[in-house]
């Protein structure tokens, strides 16, 4: 009874896990291409991130109190940059969105995966 069980939700999971990965995959291609610089911090009234794009355009964004982007512990950090619009900048190369269709999608693969291979073992020694 237990294996059947496993099997049926190992028969569910499986399939969303790839469907969520491919849905990650289109967010992903939604998303753009994000590429990777370093931004240093200017402190002054007011205080500024300066990023250097690989066109080779300074760039800039004025930081407020509690701003995630703000550097802690020195006063650089790699931040990511969109080629198209290299005003915006974030701090994970991929978004939110991407990142979390993602890690459902492969929760979703693997606990199928573990149910399977346990329903196939409770078959095989019951």
């Amino acid at each position: 009874m237990l294996e059947t069980i496993l099997e049926a939700l190992s028969l569910i999971t499986i399939p969303l896990g790839v469907l969520f990965l491919f849905a990650a995959f289109v967010a992903l291609l939604i998303d753009g291409r994000w590429l990777t610089t370093t931004a240093y911090l200017e402190e002054g009234p007011p205080r500024a991130l300066h990023w250097v794009t690989r066109a080779g355009e300074v760039r800039s964004r004025p930081l407020t109190a509690g701003d995630p982007l703000a550097p802690v512990g020195s006063d650089q950090r790699e931040v990511y940059y969109r080629e198209e619009d290299p005003e915006r900048i974030r701090v994970h190369r991929w978004g939110d969105a991407v990142r979390a269709l993602r890690l459902t999608g492969l929760i979703l693969l693997g606990t199928g995966v573990v149910f399977g291979i346990l329903s196939t073992a409770l078959a095989l020694f019951a």
